[in-house]
């Protein structure tokens, strides 16, 4: 049950721009890559509270994640990173592994994360 309702907090993506900064994945859950990127993001992840950065999946399979995808022209095996007002601030594209996306999100967070 928890996991259940963990996916579905993921995937609201009306969490943007809510007064944290987040990353969000633009995600196929048919794609491998995506798959493995979405583990090393999490493992990444890790290195926050759950209060200072929003994990987000962008689920292109469904019709939110798909609009989400196009709104912001980019495809599947990315991420975005917003700020806590939800302006874009940077995009990865591409497999990434934990070591690298600890730096990038740190560096993220120490930019637009809270003061």
């Amino acid at each position: 049950m928890n996991s259940v309702q963990a996916m579905a907090s993921e995937q609201d993506l009306t969490r943007v721009g809510q007064g944290k900064p987040s990353v969000v994945q633009i995600h196929d859950p048919s794609c491998p890559t995506c798959t493995a990127l979405q583990r090393e993001t999490r493992k990444a992840m890790k290195q926050f509270g759950e209060c200072d950065v929003v994990f987000l999946v962008a689920d292109i399979s469904q019709d939110q994640g798909r609009k989400f995808a196009v709104q912001h022209g980019v495809g599947h095996v990315t991420l975005l990173l917003f700020d806590a007002d939800g302006n874009r601030t940077q995009t990865l594209q591409g497999m990434r592994h934990r070591a690298e996306l600890e730096t990038i999100l740190a560096g993220h967070f120490e930019e637009h994360g809270a003061v």
